[in-house]
């Protein structure tokens, strides 16, 4: 059989017919390059054959026969086909090339996640204690205002349980993206890790935003109880050893500290329950369920003023003078118990990693807070003083503190 080739214009995927020694043989040349216009057919006819006529809907064309030799002829058919196959291959090549370019300016135009402007989606505030306490209740005004500052909300996230920890470790864990923030205090961050095994360690693991203010706790109890000041409670409790149970938010908290050192001071024992935060352990008391509770006076206010607590003490040794709720009652120093108190700083907090520029829009954003008028008003309906503390200046009081705890924990802890 040889070779034979002609110069046809055809239609690609069209069948056409070849006509030889009165046989009609129907073929396809698909996928050859021979079905695009203008290049030769290479069509397998019998030597025999005088002529070869390529017909298609009745148009037929004149075919010449190949001079070369059957062989040779299908060499360079076998050429022909490479041929295509290369050029086709290089086309292909040349396209996702060009397809890739175009897919790397467009990459290059858009906006990375890092560049994007900061904050771009709301932020998580962690709180590591329950609802109802004095944070719970900072918390709920600040990010209402401070969303209007940096064009995001701010969106409250409650993470209780293990003394705080959980949920700072919940934070310590977060990606380090300006996205996750703790509002704690220095109990969970200074003190409270000394106190156990923990997989964070939050010298090195947070940065400090601000501190908003700080706050002095009191002792109280339902007014229904057979004493009416603390002196009337030390007599009580010391005649019923071990029948008082006495409430705190937490192992080593802002209400366990001040509640050992007074109760080692006047010489009583008491059962300790502790809580999940400040909250619970408030309503823990107003439930009867605890005999004696501690708490700050922005959540014991609106029950004081019902006249459902008596307000036994204030930790410290400075009244809350220009307070007209809290006012009248004596520090603990007063009462001749001194050494008893724990000052609880409100903090908010970033995962050290936090990028420097993202770091610094939030302190900045908090310090705009403490100057803003809805803010100021918000403070002063739950009877809270501003007292702020940028978080550069906070930062270099940490380790002091967390020394100062190492000794506190030490004198906690020494028996008698």
């Amino acid at each position: 059989m040889r070779l034979y080739s002609q110069k046809i214009q055809v239609r690609p995927g069209a069948p056409y017919h070849r006509l030889c020694a009165g046989r009609t043989d129907r073929v396809s040349f698909e996928p050859v390059d021979a079905l695009r216009e203008g290049r030769s057919v290479l069509v397998p006819v019998p030597a025999k054959a005088d002529s070869v006529r390529l017909s298609h809907s009745g148009a037929g064309m004149d075919c010449l026969p190949h001079s070369s030799p059957d062989v040779a002829a299908r060499q360079g058919a076998r050429r022909l086909l490479r041929a295509h196959s290369s050029k086709e291959t290089i086309m292909k090549k040349r396209f996702f090339v060009i397809l890739a370019a175009l897919a790397l300016v467009v990459a290059l135009g858009a906006p990375s996640a890092s560049t994007a402007a900061y904050p771009d989606r709301p932020i998580t505030l962690v709180l590591p204690v329950g609802a109802g306490g004095s944070h719970d209740l900072h918390a709920r005004g600040i990010t209402s205002i401070i969303a209007d500052i940096l064009g995001q909300p701010m969106v409250v996230k409650l993470v209780p349980g293990g003394a705080g920890m959980k949920g700072t470790g919940f934070v310590a864990k977060a990606k380090p993206d300006g996205y996750t923030l703790l509002f704690t205090h220095n109990g969970f961050d200074q003190l409270v890790p000394q106190t156990r095994k923990v997989p964070f360690d939050t010298l090195r693991d947070f940065s400090a935003v601000a501190k908003i203010n700080h706050g002095q706790p009191v002792f109280f109890s339902l007014a229904n109880r057979p004493w009416k000041n603390m002196k009337e409670f030390v007599a009580y409790a010391k005649k019923n050893p071990g029948k008082v149970n006495w409430g705190h938010s937490g192992v080593w908290g802002a209400g366990h500290v001040p509640s050992m050192q007074f109760v080692r001071a006047a010489g009583i024992k008491v059962n300790f329950i502790p809580h999940k935060g400040g909250g619970p352990a408030l309503r823990a008391v107003l439930s009867g369920q605890d005999d004696v509770g501690i708490a700050f006076p922005t959540q014991l206010r609106p029950h004081k003023k019902a006249g459902k607590v008596t307000v036994l003490a204030l930790t410290g040794d400075m009244r809350l003078s220009k307070d007209p709720d809290f006012k009248e009652v004596p520090t603990t120093t007063e009462l001749g118990y001194k050494g008893v108190g724990f000052t609880m700083d409100r903090i908010f907090m970033a995962p050290s990693k936090t990028p420097a520029d993202r770091l610094k829009k939030l302190r900045d954003a908090f310090e705009k807070l403490t100057k803003n008028k809805s803010f100021k008003r918000f403070m002063r309906s739950i009877g809270e003083n501003v007292v702020f503390v940028s978080g550069a200046n906070y930062e270099k009081t940490r380790k002091p503190n967390f020394d100062g705890y190492t000794q506190l924990i030490k004198a906690m802890t020494m028996k008698k």
